[in-house]
């Protein structure tokens, strides 16, 4: 992997920090997640483990298996496409999605 791609890499989890400092105030990058290799690129997002995607356009749902924390947190993919009009997006199962509005007590 290139230095420059490296770079992107790091500024699209830069950008989905602090997107994500609404809800989690301290998130930030994860830089041990080398060592630990569960695919988690930010951390202090609660019981979310995060990765990152920050491609020319969205990633596929199959780097969703790339992630795998240890501890029960629950697995969330985020995409943010370099490309100019396109939307970040996340993914996560569905079985997940379903526990979350379940502790939300909320859906909309």
């Amino acid at each position: 992997m290139s230095r420059s791609q490296r770079q992107k890499g790091q500024r699209g989890e830069l950008k989905v920090a602090e997107a994500l400092r609404d809800l989690f105030p301290n998130a930030r990058r994860n830089l041990n997640d080398f060592n630990e290799a569960q695919g988690v690129d930010l951390t202090d997002t609660g019981n979310l483990a995060v990765q990152v995607k920050h491609l020319k356009n969205h990633a596929p749902f199959s780097k969703y298996n790339e992630i795998r924390p240890t501890d029960g947190r629950i697995p969330v993919l985020v995409s943010w496409p370099t490309s100019r009009g396109t939307v970040p997006m996340v993914a996560l199962s569905l079985e997940d999605f379903i526990k979350i509005c379940k502790d939300v007590g909320e859906v909309y």
